[in-house]
């Protein structure tokens, strides 16, 4: 998935399962996260209420923020769409100075789940890079790590670990030894699910196959986002198709997944990439500010500081990308020919502003179109 960056929080569980659910936050590192706000149940974010009778995947959502706490609006279109579970993000793990593993970003409960989460952890692929990894010690303290945080927060959880990292060939031994270690720890009845980029569905002959139970197929970041011009980095449908029409059936049962989000593309006066804005500013629709030149496509009249606090020099340019309900119904009509029993469609990520752009019966349009 695409992360944000967010503040290190020291985490590591090394004690035993009942041990974290004593001391829930206390880390091999000697480090303590901050108490999080206390959690209060919302019945908003129930899934009862509704029966989908449309066909396709089920679908769910990724929860990315590090504070648990969707609003009004999600929680009705929750209900609207029926969701069953949640992809929920516990915390990322990355190097530390010394070049050892160590969680950051752990996720706190402002409110109680009502649904079935599946617990996603971000691994950065740097992770599987390291000379000093011992892929086995690291999967038995994250999945400590996990079964402390739903038995301390007293979660409703699918039976299932979700792992998302862009592994590459250069990392591939590591991070599936660390795969089959983690799936050897996970009780009987667990299941293992490893997110899948386009490249790796395509070309698992020569990728290779994950050790896990499932793949998740995230079939969004498929363009080259340093690349300047009229284009969509997040969705074109015309690159999907590269990947997947004429492929041969993935070796693992595959669940999909699908962007609702927007960002903006930045470059300088040269047409440099220099960086993402991954929320989208107002300013973009200030005539003083910025020229709409067409396509998607902005350049700013004078230098300005974005509501996020990001200088834009005058004469930069800044490209909106976003997926469309079109490109979306494109993909999911190729997605029912590469997978066509895919049991769960992910949309990444749920967020008021995000969800309140979404319709439910545009979302359940696109399931449908996934069978």
């Amino acid at each position: 998935m695409s992360t944000m960056h967010r503040p290190s929080i020291c985490i590591w569980v090394g004690f035993l399962f009942k041990l974290a659910r004593l001391l829930p936050m206390i880390f091999v590192l000697g480090c303590a996260d901050e108490a999080p706000p206390e959690a209060k149940t919302d019945s908003s974010v129930s899934g009862g209420g509704y029966r989908r009778d449309v066909p396709g995947p089920s679908i769910s959502f990724y929860y990315w923020k590090t504070i648990f706490n969707p609003g009004d609006e999600s929680g009705n279109r929750l209900k609207q769409v029926a969701v069953e579970r949640l992809y929920l993000r516990f915390f990322e793990v990355t190097l530390d100075e010394r070049g050892k593993p160590v969680p950051q970003a752990t996720v706190a409960f402002a409110q109680q789940p009502t649904l079935p989460v599946v617990p996603v952890i971000y691994l950065e692929n740097s992770v599987f890079g390291s000379d000093i990894l011992d892929e086995s010690d690291l999967a038995d303290k994250l999945f400590d790590r996990v079964a402390g945080m739903i038995e301390a927060h007293e979660l409703k959880a699918v039976k299932e670990l979700h792992l998302d990292c862009d592994w590459t060939s250069a990392t591939r031994e590591s991070f599936f030894a660390f795969a089959a270690a983690l799936k050897k720890k996970q009780p009987p009845g667990w299941q293992l699910a490893v997110t899948l980029r386009l490249d790796q569905f395509h070309n698992f002959s020569t990728t290779g196959v994950p050790p896990a139970d499932k793949g998740i197929l995230m079939a969004y970041n498929m363009g080259n986002l340093r690349q300047p011009g009229r284009h969509n980095s997040i969705i074109e449908p015309a690159i999907a198709a590269r990947y997947l029409k004429g492929n041969g059936q993935y070796p693992l049962p595959l669940d999909i997944a699908l962007p609702l989000f927007s960002w903006v593309v930045v470059f300088n006066d040269q047409d440099q990439f220099q960086g993402l804005l991954r929320t989208v500013p107002p300013e973009l629709a200030d005539s003083s500010l910025c020229v709409d030149d067409g396509g998607g496509l902005f350049t700013a009249k004078q230098s300005f500081h974005s509501s996020g606090g990001t200088l834009i020099p005058a004469g930069w340019r800044l490209r909106l990308e976003e997926p469309g309900a079109e490109d979306l119904l494109a993909v999911a009509d190729l997605l029912r020919q590469a997978v066509p029993q895919s049991e769960f469609l992910v949309f990444y990520h749920m967020d008021e502003s995000i969800i309140r752009r979404w319709p439910a019966d545009v979302l359940e349009s696109i399931a449908g179109r996934c069978h």
